[in-house]
């Protein structure tokens, strides 16, 4: 008999593999299996009884003994998350499962009843000259094993599905009702956060929840896992890691702070863990509720069909957006004018700045521009000495004498960026007379104790380290100094990020306090409209609408790998064809001409569906990776 197994590796789709009838009586939907993938063997999931192949498929080798049993409704959210978002099934799978359970060097093959060789140390061919029957019996064995009982209790029919968003500068008291409530009735709630810090912050303000992340211990991880496995009624609170655990009970499922996971400097992470914990609560039929301090755009495309509860009203933050004309170099004047007036008035400022330290760039008074290479426009960075010949990183090329500005032959002048460090320099010469704190992320505990305490400087200065909690509500005034450093403008949702950071930093000030930010952003007039959080969505969704972006549709990073930029222009070329009029091509172009491992790469950005780019058929090609941006 023919099944679909979906292996624990990163492939999105299953593999068909062959299993006997008298193997059907150990191996059920969502058993955890043994299969032959090359010249290993690896774990993998039963999925589905059913397949169209036609083509040679090789055998089970081994199915794994174990008292736990996937729920039926969690198999069916793995699968539906695994096509919606292009995740590989088989990871999530064994996402539910204790970090004892996962190990490979954990799983053994019975021989007479008694463990025999370990799975890493046996191959197909090693498995055949036992002469047993297939598939073989294997089993997990670990000191400390969590055991959460070999039948789930039964699960009463959820609430409905239900999506509420309440926006609130204090939630811990409306996730507390929620949190008391669902225990009463017996089931688990599932709190989940963007990362440790405000995960353990929910634990200090609600005492009765439980951590369940990866930087916990194996040993308390299992324990937590065993507890919320068995039944036992939780309210877990954690990332990725917690949204994946297989409650049997599951009552309600509360994101905190949805829109942290877009405001994130040096990259996203791949799972969309809001997304993911909608759809979750959507197969189970349990209320899906979310908490911030600023409305994601996504739920704002939707809004017909949310509970909006919004409470931000009490408190009364103004917040200002000051232009600065393009090439501006430096540090501007009117910023230190506006430290000084809050000072003037007997305020805290918070100044938030995303570069610690820089190198100085090359300007043109004349031309209002900063130097760049007369051949890829890279920006140019002073050399030792006035005529030293430079070569450009990015392109190769050689310009000389870079004391003149390419355009109109006019001196270029040394300009410092505008960094944390040079902006504490001038905070010191012209305002305070001395050094305000810096925070960053290599600060310690007591250097942040000091610079929060209301007896500290009357400024204080850092990069995102000063977004924490002991910084909330131990300021009046705060300033965002060049957002566009933080968020490129190349990306698509730049302006929707940089609205998010305002917003957690009016939730950072005290109330009656002043938000400033300046910035040079493209999208000015987007940003001009911070103070109108209705208005700045409303055109954010439009010009998302007309460019086919998020959350009106999907976007995808089709990176193609070969030996040569040719055989790259090729499949490139080729992908174009296969795409015709499914999907819009947004952009095409070499990652970089020189070779990684061998392989040169060309990056092909595209929107669409994720059932058009299975059309494509894309996705079946080797060397081929695809990224969904979100």
């Amino acid at each position: 008999m023919q099944v679909h197994i979906a292996l624990s590796l990163n492939l999105i789709e299953p593999l068909t593999y062959s299993i006997p009838e008298s193997g059907l009586d150990q191996v059920g939907l969502g058993s955890r299996v043994i299969v032959p993938i090359g010249n290993r063997l690896e774990t993998g999931w039963v999925v589905s009884f059913s397949s169209d192949y036609t083509g040679r498929i090789r055998p089970v080798v081994g199915w794994v003994r174990d008292s736990f049993r996937l729920p039926p409704l969690y198999l069916e959210f793995v699968l539906h998350a695994a096509r919606r978002f292009l995740l590989p099934p088989g990871i999530l799978l064994d996402s539910a499962l204790s970090p004892r359970r996962r190990n490979r060097r954990q799983l053994r093959m019975m021989v007479d009843g008694e463990p025999g060789p370990a799975l890493p140390a046996l191959n197909l061919q090693g498995v055949k000259k036992t002469k047993r029957l297939l598939p073989v019996e294997f089993g997990v064995f670990s000191r400390n094993l969590g055991d959460p009982g070999s039948v789930f209790p039964q699960k009463q029919t959820g609430a409905g599905f239900s999506e509420r968003l309440i926006l609130d500068y204090q939630r811990s008291p409306h996730y507390q009702e929620m949190m008391d409530a669902c225990l009463e009735k017996g089931f688990s709630a599932l709190f989940l956060t963007s990362d440790i810090r405000t995960a353990k912050e929910m634990i200090a303000q609600s005492p009765g929840m439980v951590a369940y992340h990866s930087l916990l211990s194996a040993a308390d991880r299992e324990h937590a896992w065993t507890r919320a496995v068995g039944g036992e009624p939780l309210a877990v609170v954690g990332g990725q890691a917690a949204l994946m655990l297989p409650f049997p009970r599951l009552g309600i499922v509360v994101v905190e702070q949805p829109t942290a996971w877009l405001s994130r400097p040096g990259g996203r992470e791949t799972e969309p863990v809001p997304e993911l914990a909608r759809l979750r609560a959507a197969i189970e039929r349990i209320p899906f509720v979310q908490g911030d301090h600023s409305h994601p755009l996504a739920v704002f495309r939707r809004r017909s069909f949310v509970v909006v509860e919004d409470s931000r009203c009490k408190k009364k933050v103004e917040t200002k957006v000051i232009p600065l004309p393009p090439g501006s170099p430096g540090i501007p004047l009117n910023l230190l004018q506006r430290i000084s007036e809050h000072l003037d008035a007997g305020r805290r400022v918070l100044v938030m700045v995303n570069r610690l330290q820089g190198e100085d760039y090359l300007f043109c008074p004349h031309c209002r521009m900063i130097a760049r290479c007369p051949h890829c426009r890279e920006v140019i960075l002073p050399g030792k000495g006035p005529e030293t010949a430079k070569t450009c990183p990015n392109c190769g090329g050689v310009w000389k004498a870079e004391t003149t500005c390419y355009r109109c032959k006019k001196e270029l002048v040394r300009v410092p960026r505008g960094n944390l460090i040079s902006l504490r320099d001038q905070v010191q010469k012209r305002i305070l007379g001395q050094k305000p704190p810096v925070i960053t992320a290599e600060s310690d505990s007591r250097a942040m104790e000091a610079a929060a305490s209301q007896d500290g400087c009357r400024v204080v200065m850092g990069t995102w380290a000063v977004l924490r909690p002991e910084f909330r509500q131990a300021f009046t005034a705060a300033i965002y100094f060049r957002p566009e450093s933080d968020f490129h403008f190349t990306e698509y949702d730049a302006a929707e990020q940089i609205q998010v950071v305002v917003g957690r930093l009016r939730e950072w000030v005290v109330n009656g306090g002043h938000v400033d930010v300046f910035s040079t952003f493209h999208f000015h007039y987007g940003l001009r409209l911070l103070q109108s959080e209705e208005a700045f969505q409303r055109r954010e969704s439009k010009y998302r609408r007309w460019f086919h972006l998020p959350p009106h549709a999907d976007l995808f990073d089709l990176v193609f790998r070969e030996s040569s930029q040719r055989k790259v222009a090729a499949r490139m070329r080729l992908a174009r064809k296969q795409i015709g009029e499914r999907m819009v091509v947004m952009d095409t172009r070499l990652e970089s001409r020189i070779a990684k491992y061998g392989k040169i790469s060309g990056l092909m950005v595209v929107s669409g569906s994720v059932a058009a780019l299975r059309m494509t058929g894309i996705l079946n090609q080797r060397d081929v990776r695809v990224i969904r941006k979100r």
